[in-house]
């Protein structure tokens, strides 16, 4: 079963663990939309590893709206945000 995380603000941001490992699959074929270069593959392992998603479960919440909790926990964030400064830096 596929792990995917939601997030709901003024948007929706959705993250999908499956996501990271297909774009390191998919970077050897010749296509402009994936083009990484060292440190980009280093985050993108990084977070491919370290990242972890649970669907806590649903409940009812203030006037009986459906409620949803889930956690999304990335391990070693130090080395995670060391290797996004080098992505952002570049």
């Amino acid at each position: 079963m596929e792990k995917r995380a939601f997030f709901f603000s003024y948007c929706i941001f959705e993250f999908s663990l499956n996501l990271p490992s297909q774009m390191l699959k998919d970077r050897g074929e010749k296509s402009k939309v994936y083009r990484f270069r060292k440190a980009e593959t280093d985050l993108i392992e990084n977070l491919t590893k370290n990242t972890e998603i649970n669907n806590i479960g649903f409940y009812s919440g203030f006037k009986d709206n459906i409620c949803g909790v889930q956690t999304l926990r990335i391990k070693d964030l130090c080395s995670f945000l060391a290797l996004a400064n080098k992505v952002i830096d570049r």
